[in-house]
């Protein structure tokens, strides 16, 4: 909440992450973290920020010399059918 008790709110968020849509992740949350804070105008927080991120981008491509079709090198084969 802001110094007259109004929420930040989901419509700011989206708003802020559409404006840092494109850039580099951890600027994209920091960006949105200052629009909060800006929000805020001085007042103290009276709760945590807490986000989660998750950047897609394009699939990784097999490692040199590995083998056919199997799992990803970062997929653990514990053996499993």
């Amino acid at each position: 909440m802001n110094s007259v008790d109004a929420m930040f709110g989901p419509d700011r968020m989206l708003e802020g992450l559409e404006r840092a849509r494109g850039g580099p992740l951890d600027r994209s949350v920091s960006a949105l973290i200052e629009d909060v804070r800006a929000w805020c105008d001085g007042a103290d927080l009276r709760d945590d920020i807490s986000l989660l991120a998750v950047e897609f981008g394009p699939e990784p491509r097999p490692a040199p010399g590995s083998v056919g079709d199997g799992p990803h090198p970062a997929v653990i084969d514990e053996g499993r059918p």
